[in-house]
């Protein structure tokens, strides 16, 4: 079975579901709304919910619920209950996240999924949702970090990443190849040139030819981040290196992994890897910029505020005999940096922060920008939050 396999449910009430309570032989007990979702024979569901890390638009959160799978009763492990107290109203846009534990075959006759609001059993609204096809997995499949290649920078244009394919059993017709970022980052349009074999790693053989590639915005300006290869030839049981450029996002992504599969032409999925971890925007973390005047700047007047900085890195800058590093901090329009840093001090003393060296040189170009120029052979460490 597939553990790990959270699918995102999103639907809109047009009628609302409120809670009621009802008389029994042991005395009123209340009766809450409900979500139902029956999935195809065979899987199974992990509860609590988890969290939904990107909502589409125009989507709220299901209310506070209760979850309930009846994992005992083999005929109803595939049955979801999400109830809710507090009821579910009329015309809104609700989403949830919920683990799903898939089958070890699909049933191709019975492979849809049937989602329901009731109330005490009762259906109130309901549709009926195409299922999904499973496919075989891969072994070893994953990111393999070559920095001399790479260029992991805030928005980089050409970013290229590696990757070592696993497969576990032979496929003889053609093929598409699916490469899934994370969301934020993009491939090109035509990412035909983008793609190459891998052969810097070790012990990874070529892959099939690659005929053409395209990301997928022609379906949907939210698939920027998946990528369709199209391949000729065959697959054999062996470990592929394969390399694509991607355009990086502004900052790492909140769920980092890619996912790799395998489809023949009619999209049939037959080889996948969904948890193919990732690598780390370089990006700044935990930027905290503290004034001590937030007076308005008056004509002719020179309203001095000074400022406190600190800050997280992502990536070590390592030391360089002929090279100064340096940190660049660009406020908005209208503020300026003097020419000449009066009382700048590299280390205010704060508990848990790491001075930037004592010999930093500090100079403003007399508009937005100000640069603090590290001392040859002094580096900056990941994880250090500087000041």
């Amino acid at each position: 079975e597939g553990w790990r396999n959270p699918i995102m449910v999103v639907f809109e009430t047009t009628v609302s579901v409120e809670a009621e309570t009802k008389n029994t032989a042991s005395g009123i007990i209340p009766v809450p709304a409900e979500v139902y979702l029956q999935a195809p024979p065979g899987f199974t569901y992990i509860c609590p919910l988890t969290a939904t890390v990107y909502k589409p638009p125009y989507t709220q959160s299901v209310p506070q619920n209760e979850c309930k799978v009846h994992h005992e009763t083999e005929t109803d492990r595939n049955k979801l209950s999400l109830f809710f107290g507090s009821g579910l109203k009329a015309g809104v846009r609700y989403v949830f996240t919920i683990d799903l534990v898939n089958a070890r075959i699909i049933d191709l006759a019975n492979n849809f999924f049937f989602l329901a609001t009731r109330l005490d059993g009762q259906v109130v609204e309901s549709v009926r949702l195409p299922g999904f096809r499973l496919a075989k997995g891969m072994d070893d499949t994953k990111y393999v970090p070559v920095p001399s290649r790479e260029d992991r920078r805030v928005e980089a244009t050409a970013n290229e990443v590696s990757f070592m394919i696993g497969t576990t059993s032979a496929i003889t017709t053609d093929t598409t190849l699916e490469v899934k970022a994370p969301v934020g980052f993009r491939f090109n349009l035509d990412c035909t040139g983008d793609v190459q074999y891998a052969s810097w790693i070790p012990g990874a053989v070529a892959l099939p030819t690659v005929e053409f590639c395209t990301n997928l915005e022609r379906i949907s300006i939210e698939l920027g981040n998946v990528a369709h290869i199209q391949m000729k030839g065959k697959w054999e049981v062996a470990n592929y290196g394969l390399a694509v450029k991607v355009r990086n996002p502004m900052f790492t992504p909140t769920r980092n992994f890619w996912g790799l599969t395998i489809f023949d032409r009619q999209m049939v999925p037959q080889m996948t890897e969904a948890w193919v971890h990732g690598f780390p925007i370089q990006v700044v973390h935990h930027p905290v910029l503290v004034p001590y005047n937030n007076g308005n700047g008056v004509d002719g007047e020179a309203a001095i505020n000074r400022v406190e900085v600190s800050f997280n890195l992502t990536t070590t800058l390592e030391p360089h005999p002929s090279f100064h590093h340096s940190v660049v901090l660009r406020a908005a329009e209208g503020f300026r940096f003097p020419s000449v840093c009066r009382d700048f001090t590299p280390n205010t003393k704060q508990v848990g922060r790491t001075p930037l060296p004592d010999e930093t040189h500090c100079e403003g170009n007399d508009a937005t920008e100000l640069k603090l120029t590290l001392p040859v052979m002094r580096g900056l460490v990941n994880g250090t939050r500087y000041e």
